[in-house]
């Protein structure tokens, strides 16, 4: 009932400069493109292209990536050559050694939020540039960033 007293209608082909609830996203990468609408958390279904607006990371992507990062850290430390170049760049950068143990449980304390929060950072426009190589067409890359 209350979800309904407080529903606001959005027009799908309502076209804006930025993703709001409603907004279909392209994502392209090298293994093709996929498409998703953006909605409401109790709208959300990703494996029928509906991400949660609450949630712009998934958890579960969180998690596969803390994860690799972990099994990466402990292969780095393998070698003898690796670990004591992390021992020195902890003395370098903290003034102390940091434990495996304590790395992970940072890792481990990266929440969805702290990462969009810094993803709103480091995506502001005003940091962002374009590198282009080989021959372009005249007012190929205007319009990037709208």
């Amino acid at each position: 009932q209350a979800l309904i007293k407080n529903a606001t209608i959005i027009d799908e082909n309502h076209s804006t400069d930025h993703v709001q609830i409603g907004s279909t996203v392209k994502v392209e990468s090298d293994d093709g493109s996929e498409s998703f609408t953006i909605v409401g958390s109790t709208e959300a279904r990703p494996t029928e292209g509906r991400i949660s607006n609450e949630s712009p990371v998934g958890r579960a992507e969180l998690e596969r990536a803390k994860n690799q990062l972990k099994g990466n850290l402990m292969l780095g430390l393998e070698s003898t050559s690796s670990r004591m170049s992390h021992a020195a760049k902890d003395e370098m950068h903290f003034g102390r050694a940091i434990s495996v143990k304590e790395t992970m449980a940072d890792i481990d304390k990266v929440s969805v939020d702290q990462l969009w929060r810094l993803s709103q950072d480091l995506f502001d426009e005003r940091y962002l540039s374009v590198t282009a190589l080989g021959p372009l067409k005249k007012g190929a890359l205007e319009g990037v960033f709208q």
